[in-house]
């Protein structure tokens, strides 16, 4: 049996025989500036991580790392069952790109058991870089998988992205928002409905703001179909 050293070695092996030097150059240009990146795919990321049993003490060291592909790997490989709250919260803190924190809300976040409390959590939390796109992105996970939201953490929502996307925020966070409403709308007709009305709001208040009346004829079209 590896030990954890041992582990990590054979990942880093294996991350070497699948990098991609354009593409981490590529990202490295684009500002993405860790201490290593080889570059490698997504899907051979997931590829990698179905070699190795999922594992607490493993995910945790390989998060640590300053590596674009080892923090995926941790996000894959971390059990959801033994992530505690205070994890959850130091690990959206230390997420250093929208990439990283795309995916830790993907593979790991949304499936906690205590999801609700960290979304609503995460709203709160001023002081995360990445809080409330995070916020966005597990509601944006649960209504993509038709999963129910409480009413308060509904009106939290709305109320957080339509003020996102209507400020100067990060684009991250703005298209996370965005994203969220999106999903919201396309599971009921008449959240669509009270979407819609909202924007076509602000676009008769600000009809010379490009930003509403495209937001608004690109939700639109995308609900009637």
């Amino acid at each position: 049996m590896e030990t954890l050293h041992e582990t990590i070695r054979t990942l880093r092996n294996q991350l070497r025989l699948a990098m991609n030097g354009v593409t981490a150059t590529s990202m490295r240009e684009k500002g993405l500036r860790y201490k290593l990146n080889f570059g490698v795919s997504y899907p051979e990321i997931k590829a990698i991580a179905r070699q190795h049993e999922p594992n607490a003490t493993l995910a945790h060291a390989l998060w640590a790392e300053d590596c674009r592909e080892l923090k995926i790997l941790a996000t894959l490989l971390q059990p959801a069952e033994t992530f505690l709250p205070e994890e959850a919260l130091r690990w959206i803190a230390e997420a250093p790109y929208p990439e990283i924190v795309e995916l830790l809300s993907k593979h790991l976040l949304a499936r906690l058991p205590y999801v609700e409390e960290l979304i609503a959590t995460a709203y709160d939390r001023t002081d995360l870089p990445f809080g409330r796109a995070t916020a966005f992105l597990l509601q944006a996970e649960r209504l993509k998988n038709r999963l129910s939201l409480s009413t308060p953490l509904t009106e939290k929502m709305i109320t957080n992205a339509l003020q996102t996307i209507g400020s100067e925020a990060n684009l991250f966070e703005q298209r996370a928002a965005l994203q969220v409403l999106r999903f919201y709308g396309r599971a009921d007709a008449q959240q669509a409905a009270h979407l819609l009305a909202w924007f076509h709001q602000q676009l008769t208040r600000q009809p010379a703001h490009s930003l509403w009346k495209d937001l608004y004829n690109d939700l639109k079209f995308e609900f009637d179909n």
